[in-house]
């Protein structure tokens, strides 16, 4: 009785052990991933402005760094929210990394009256920065689509 219980539960591990690497090998469904939607981020600040103000089109510029928490919120849950990316799509949408080299950013950043990560700040579409709206802590997508709606 006692072999036979042994065998039974052998052969249940052996089963969840299969079914374990038969799990782990199931591809799993990826194509909302690869499709999905993002900002793309223009990284070259001067010209990206310089662009917009031009094509008279409006800008926002996320002030960010990789070790601010905000401002990894920010990133994983209002730019990556589909309603906020298509609002952006009127925009010039420029983002400027302070993770790295802060001299090199730190011109711009007093250009633009920037303290402290996060900050999202708004420049109107004749290349004006714009006092309000402003970001300067996480805020969810429906108020930052707010506060696009103000930015003209």
């Amino acid at each position: 009785m006692q072999q036979r219980r042994g065998i039974f539960v052998f052969l249940i591990a052996l089963f969840l052990l299969v079914l374990g690497f038969g799990c782990e090998g199931t591809p799993k469904d990826d194509s909302r991933a690869a499709t999905k939607a993002s900002i793309e981020w223009n990284l070259k600040h001067d010209e990206a402005l310089a662009a917009a103000k031009e094509a008279g089109k409006p800008a926002i510029i996320d002030f960010t760094a990789s070790w601010c928490a905000p401002c990894q919120q920010l990133e994983r849950e209002t730019f990556s929210d589909p309603k906020v990316i298509e609002a952006l799509q009127r925009f010039a949408t420029i983002r400027v990394d302070g993770s790295g080299d802060m001299e090199a950013v730190e011109p711009f950043m007093e250009r633009h009256e920037v303290v402290a990560f996060p900050t999202v700040v708004f420049v109107d579409s004749k290349g004006n920065t714009m006092a309000e709206p402003r970001v300067t802590d996480f805020v969810p997508p429906a108020e930052l689509l707010l506060m696009l709606d103000k930015a003209k």
